[in-house]
């Protein structure tokens, strides 16, 4: 007899034209879903473009390191033939 929702004081799905509330709650999940997508693209670029992270990065820079202690004469030059073959074995 009496059409529920319409009355005074009344509110809730109803207020929002029946299934507007659901719309608006699956609108909110999208929203945050977008966010965190972003998000975790962000994080993925910075930690990727991180030089720690590069291995290639690390061996050249142990190998300038390498090279610095054999042009200072800190080891001899078997001693670097050596370390210099076991490093780039390993790339």
């Amino acid at each position: 007899m009496f059409y529920r929702g319409m009355g005074p004081g009344h509110f809730g799905a109803q207020a929002f034209g029946g299934g507007g509330l659901m719309l608006l709650m699956m609108g909110f999940r999208l929203v945050v879903l977008i966010v965190l997508i972003i998000v975790g693209i962000k994080l993925y670029k910075k930690y990727k473009n991180n030089p720690s992270n590069n291995p290639s990065n690390n061996s050249s820079d142990v190998l300038k390191i390498l090279d610095e202690r054999f042009a200072k004469g800190e080891i001899d030059e078997e001693e670097y033939l050596k370390k210099k073959a076991i490093l780039t074995q390993k790339n």
